[in-house]
């Protein structure tokens, strides 16, 4: 079967339709999550009774209003990459209720049998980053700029926050939080429900970047978006953090001699933990704040020669300790704090990466965890004890695994898929050691059987520091087509990324499968910098992007091309956003090698992205401006020689249009040649139907074109 631009663009991709957002009950009697009832469909909220093991479904939208909110909505979903349509988020509340928002009302379910009763509605208030209070009395949202509690028994509504300005929010994250420390919410609830923390966020010190809707139908009063972003090397929003209690009284804490508050959240009794870092984000302090914010403590401090990355993984423990995860080995590794004197011990060791902490068992004293312990491209789910010892997989080695865990019915979930086999779905009841399989829950995809969908073939080479690289290679059918095949390099590249990895999204990467169906070589390569394979492997893009990565991507098509597999003639490359970015670097730097490259919403030159990502890896661009000359697009623009085509949405708000707008102008004084499809409504990720079509019949149409 023939596979159509409408195939790629029809989400998700085969087999990959699996429940998502998945949550026990706080009784532990159910399990929720979010899936579609029809293949393709928009997602529904489901139970799964753990008793009678039942499914019933909660809402499949139908009785709620989920047409869309706001801009603010618009752009959560951006730093999300939420491309899934229908319900988004629920909450668990006081026992078996349930709280859904949608963009435009908040519902409550008195039971997973009940109908939904809408609370409020967003006629009076824009019910950004909606909450429940532990006790499950109140629910606080963000209209305004200010942080709003509403009591659920007598739908009483109370600001308790005042100071919100022009450029002055409480409550809210600002962008760099959410795009990049992946901090999407700007307030917690304490654990008594008294009292909220919260950040304000100043940028009126910051100048407005405004992104204009052109495409936009009043031509008298064209609709324009007002940002402020802060580029490399500017300004950061001021970041102010204060304790809110009902009544509207505010307490500060002085967090002002540090750059950034990558996470911050509460203890049981009512203390707060605190990450705090400098600019430069070398260094990181926990600290331990006092309930009433007037003494504080540094428990720990982490520093890197590279750059420290931010988990989410701190977990109290009844005991007075606490779970901590730190590279300081060179792999992310877990340790266990005393809270009382700081004192700690390492308890996973290995050249290995913990993804995550999946959960934690008091009574036996077991850690639930992920990582990449018996293969760097596959992720495991294991247990340890609190000694370090007894270290056990639970799911299979030579897969891709997540999982949660409820602490209450000692059951975990686990969603688990391998390049051959698409995710399978299983509750497993660690007391009891026995597995229920939840395969049933998955809808049946006949598009797996339909397309014929096979995975690539996993293969290793050395860099030059004779680091291991992984390499999935997808051949074209031989009893069609005959090698050396014209080749395709897709490619991201980018820190925090890992493409190649032991799972079925390999195999359903549809844009491939169909370059493949049509006679091309397909090369994925993960270059040294890439993720999950420890912080000196990362580290090699320190000051120093768009170099190892385009040497290693240069290798790996070299040794397809030694190997009779590509033809050297006909070679393209394509990417976006740090994908785009590298497209562009290979295309510039081996114009021999590369025919042509797709480089879509792609950074040009690092001077004008964020000042957290970009500074990270390349340092302050006034300590660092010949490193930034080095490591941009717009330098190697005279070496360009093939076939190029640019794409770029032009309400891009993270890799704005201005990127490909200079090295467009770069592009015309050096008279070199180029094609460019601009998508008017689209942000970085582009999600109308439409534009998504007629682009992947733009980027294949030109693959045909310049290499066959």
């Amino acid at each position: 079967m023939d596979i159509t631009s409408e195939d790629i663009v029809f989400l998700p991709s085969p087999g990959m339709d699996t429940p998502a957002s998945l949550n026990f009950s706080p009784t532990g009697n159910y399990l929720a999550y979010l899936k579609a009832t029809d293949i393709g469909s928009s997602k529904s909220l489901f139970v799964f009774d753990i008793n009678s093991r039942t499914e019933i479904l909660v809402s499949d939208g139908s009785d709620l209003n989920l047409s869309e909110g706001s801009i603010e909505e618009d752009l959560t979903r951006q730093r999300l990459r939420q491309m899934s349509q229908g319900i988004s988020r629920y909450e668990w509340v006081d026992g078996d209720k349930i709280i859904l928002p949608t963009p435009t009302a908040i519902y409550f379910f008195e039971s997973v049998k009940s109908n939904p009763k809408k609370i409020i509605d967003n006629k009076k208030y824009q019910l950004l980053d909606p909450k429940v209070s532990p006790d499950g009395k109140y629910i606080s949202f963000i209209s305004e700029g200010e942080i709003f509690v509403m009591n659920i028994s007598n739908s009483e509504i109370n600001q308790i926050t005042n100071t919100a300005t022009q450029g002055v929010t409480n409550g809210l994250a600002d962008y760099i939080a959410q795009e990049e420390m992946q901090r999407l919410s700007g307030y917690f609830w304490s654990p008594d429900s008294l009292r909220i923390a919260f950040t304000q966020v100043n940028t009126n010190h910051i100048p407005e970047y405004i992104i204009q809707h052109l495409a936009s139908s009043e031509s008298k009063n064209i609709n324009k978006e007002i940002h402020k972003y802060p580029f490399a090397g500017k300004d950061n929003p001021k970041v102010s953090f204060g304790v809110v209690d009902l009544e509207g009284t505010v307490a500060w804490f002085d967090i002002s001699k540090y750059e950034y508050l990558p996470r911050f959240s509460w203890l049981e009794d009512s203390s707060l933990i605190l990450q705090v870092q400098n600019r430069e984000q070398t260094n990181l302090e926990l600290m331990h704040v006092a309930k009433d914010l007037t003494t504080y403590s540094v428990i720990l401090k982490e520093q890197s020669d590279y750059w420290i990355n931010i988990t989410d993984i701190f977990k109290q423990l009844a005991n007075g300790k606490f779970i901590w995860s730190s590279e300081r080995t060179g792999f992310n590794h877990l340790y266990m704090y005393d809270l009382s004197d700081s004192s700690y011990y390492q308890i996973t060791k290995g050249d290995w990466h913990v993804d995550s902490l999946i959960g934690v068992d008091e009574d036996e004293k077991l850690i639930y965890f992920a990582a990449n312990k018996d293969s760097a491209i596959s992720k495991s789910i294991y247990t340890i004890n609190f000694n370090g010892e007894s270290i056990t997989e639970i799911s299979s080695s030579n897969g891709t695994a997540s999982a949660i865990f409820d602490p209450i019915s000692k059951m975990l979930a686990i969603i688990e898929s391998s390049p051959e086999d698409p995710p399978s779905f299983s509750l497993l009841n660690c007391k009891e050691n026995v597995s229920l399989d939840l395969q049933s829950i998955i809808l049946n995809d006949d598009r797996v059987a339909n397309f014929n969908l096979n995975p690539p073939n996993i293969i290793t080479l050395d860099s030059e520091s004779n680091d291991q690289l992984y390499s999935a290679i997808y051949k074209p059918d031989a009893r069609k087509f005959s090698p050396p095949y014209p080749t395709v390099l897709y490619v991201y590249g980018g820190p925090h990324s890992q493409l190649v990895t032991n799972s079925y999204s390999l195999t359903s990467a549809m844009r491939i499968q169909r370059l493949r169906q049509n006679g091309f070589l397909v090369c994925i390569l993960d270059n040294r910098g890439t993720f999950r394979r420890g912080i000196k492997f990362e580290g090699y893009l320190k000051n120093n992007m768009g170099d190892l990565e385009v040497e290693d991507q240069i290798k790996g098509i070299e040794h397809l091309v030694d190997i009779g597999l590509t033809d050297p003639d006909n070679i393209a490359v394509y990417g976006w956003s740090y994908g785009g970015y590298m497209s562009l670097m290979c295309l510039a730097k081996a114009p021999k090698l590369f025919k042509s490259a797709i480089a879509g919403a792609p950074v040009t030159s690092w001077k004008y992205y964020d000042t957290h990502y970009t500074e990270r890896y390349m340092g302050h661009p006034n300590m660092n401006s010949e490193e930034y000359d080095k490591s941009s697009v717009i330098s190697y623009v005279p070496n360009i020689e093939g076939n190029l085509l640019l794409i770029h949405g032009l309400l891009d708000e993270n890799v704005h249009f201005r990127h490909t707008s200079i090295l467009l102008d770069s592009l015309i004084s050096n008279n070199k040649n180029y094609e460019l499809l601009l998508l008017p409504h689209s942000r970085h990720m582009p999600t109308r139907i439409t534009d998504r079509v007629y682009m992947e019949n733009k980027v294949f149409n030109f693959i045909e074109r310049t290499l066959v």
